[in-house]
């Protein structure tokens, strides 16, 4: 029996999902896995990832009328007919769908093929950043009126699990936070090298996305104020605030600019700093109980993590002893935080570091997301 992974993105950075599909693969859950995606002009149409896992990403004729409403609901329409056309015949027994707005697709897809329904939430679908207005009242609608024909939802924190719970009046949904595989890598100066850092300099890292609601702006600003000391910020990944990014760098000499790098080099980038900053903002429910995979890849590079006051990440931090937490949301807030920090990072954080990794890794993850297919898999 074979499995279908489904994403309304072109998939080109899409971690989470790479992670689950090469767990359930190694651990022979399904014969083939199956993902499928947008098309964009210069992606691969098809790519054969593994011996068992296979992307394809359809190209939809109506990305041609524009972007209405009506346009909109035709290419969904579209995107739907091709998924079935092209999965009828593959003995699906589990879909498993990447968003809210693919619920349509996915209960559809469950009594087309009567297979079973995954549901993974990558956020807190309905009270995500941006999410207003009449957009937000369909999806409120879409998701609790949909959620009762999904067999299992997967989110990615306890809070968030917390809140299906409650809301819905569902079983609790099963957590599998987004965090690297476990890696050990040494410590390297790739920063100060290749961008003319100091030597002596404190490295300060962001990566991700960059984009509105993380911080960023904050970050600049706060940099921007300490000029002529020996601090120093890079940011690293790509997003629409990428050009204002590099306006800074340009003016400031203590800002600096880095392009993303692929998921299985992250790590060892990371390891070139001396911080990392996950400056979340609050400006939605979703991003107060995110648990961001930035933060474990800081703890497993053995990297303070400096974080704003959000629910699970300054839990994860006080728990494990692996950062610190911004008094306040402010620039200043971040330039007091840097002035406070100690000269010399003490042994035991390091001891922290490795017992965090260790705990929350990838590999802890994947033995829970494996138990859950294999059950739905054999009809349990």
């Amino acid at each position: 029996m074979n499995n279908l992974h489904i994403s309304l993105t072109e998939f080109k950075n899409e971690s989470r999902v790479l992670k689950q599909v090469n767990s359930l693969s190694n651990a022979d859950v399904f014969r083939h896995i199956h993902i499928v995606a947008l098309h964009e002009m210069g992606l691969d149409t098809y790519k054969k990832i593994t011996d068992r896992v296979f992307l394809r990403r359809i190209r939809l004729r109506s990305r041609e009328f524009g972007s209405n409403l009506l346009s909109q609901i035709i290419k969904y329409f579209e995107f739907w007919m091709k998924v079935f056309l092209m999965y009828r015949r593959e003995k699906i027994s589990v879909v498993t769908i990447h968003s809210s707005a693919l619920l349509p697709i996915g209960v559809s897809l469950k009594l087309l093929f009567r297979c079973e329904l995954v549901y993974d939430a990558h956020e807190l679908e309905t009270e995500r950043n941006g999410l207003k207005g009449l957009r937000k009242i369909l999806t409120k609608i879409n998701e609790r009126f949909l959620i009762p024909y999904v067999s299992k939802t997967i989110v990615v924190s306890e809070s968030i699990a917390h809140w299906y719970e409650q809301n819905y009046k569902m079983s609790r949904p099963l957590v599998v936070l987004n965090s690297p595989p476990l890696m050990i890598r040494d410590k390297n100066n790739h920063f100060k090298g290749a961008l003319n850092i100091e030597d002596n300099a404190r490295v300060f890292l962001y990566q991700g996305i960059l984009s509105k609601g993380r911080g960023i702006e904050l970050i600049v600003n706060a940099f921007e104020s300490l000029v002529g000391t020996q601090n120093y910020v890079v940011f690293m990944g790509y997003g629409p605030l990428k050009d204002y990014i590099e306006s800074s760098a340009a003016s400031c000499k203590n800002i600096f600019y880095h392009p993303a790098v692929p998921p299985d080099e992250v790590l060892n980038y990371t390891c070139a700093a001396d911080y990392g900053l996950s400056l979340i903002e609050n400006t939605c429910l979703s991003y107060y109980y995110c648990m961001p995979n930035k933060m474990f890849e800081y703890t497993m590079a053995g990297i303070p993590s400096i974080c704003s006051n959000m629910l699970e990440m300054a839990r994860y931090v006080n728990d494990n002893g692996v950062g610190f937490i911004l008094k306040e949301f402010s620039s200043q807030g971040l330039v007091d935080c840097i002035n406070e920090l100690p000269l010399t990072i003490k042994a035991s954080f390091y001891e922290n570091c490795k017992a965090a990794s260790e705990k929350y890794c990838w590999e802890s993850q994947e033995n829970k997301l494996n138990a859950c297919y294999r059950q739905l898999a054999s009809g349990g």
